[in-house]
């Protein structure tokens, strides 16, 4: 080891580099893994999202002749009150629920909030989305015909600047929402 000390040097930092190397990467995949694991827990395990549209195409033979995932992820195709239906009346489905993205900015009194995601969804959306309501309560049948909305708490607190804006309303789309809860 003397009469080589550069030899020993490299040969002592490659071996600690590569170990350290080792267990970074270790401690990201653990990371990851217990992130998913979390993220399938406050879903559940059962809760699966069907998309319209086709994202793989496939030849006679069985295979794949084109992928095209940026159809279905731009909202490129849409279901039927029929598919609706197909899919409520299968078996072994507990819950359906349809969500559809909608591009919007919420406005309150000039203020507008366009870093959220706006989703138009039914009354039955608790049942799937598992997530405490810190106030109010969410729209239910009797509210078909009102335009009500659940805000997150981030939204409350930056375009109302308060915790529970309760029955305020808030504009999206040049329509009026009334805030029936805040997640």
């Amino acid at each position: 080891i003397r009469a080589a000390r550069w030899r020993s040097l490299l040969t002592m930092l490659g071996v600690i580099i590569g170990v350290a190397g080792v267990v970074t990467a270790l401690s990201v995949g653990e990371g990851v893994k217990q992130q998913v694991i979390k993220q399938v827990d406050n879903m559940g395990a059962d809760v699966i999202t069907v998309r319209p549209g086709k994202s793989i195409l496939r030849n006679d033979q069985g295979g794949i002749e084109k992928v095209n995932l940026l159809r279905t992820l731009t909202g490129g195709a849409t279901f039927s009150d029929s598919d609706y239906q197909v899919i409520q009346k299968t078996s072994g489905v507990g819950s359906v629920v349809p969500i559809a993205l909608v591009n919007a900015v919420a406005t309150v009194d000039g203020a507008e909030y366009s870093a959220g995601t706006v989703y138009g969804t039914s009354e039955a959306m608790p049942e799937v989305l598992k997530q405490k309501l810190l106030y109010g309560g969410f729209f239910d049948t009797d509210d078909a015909n009102r335009n009500m909305v659940v805000i997150g708490h981030t939204v409350a607190e930056q375009l109302f600047k308060q915790n529970a804006p309760i029955g305020r309303s808030v504009e999206i789309h040049g329509q009026s929402f009334i805030v029936a809860g805040v997640l």
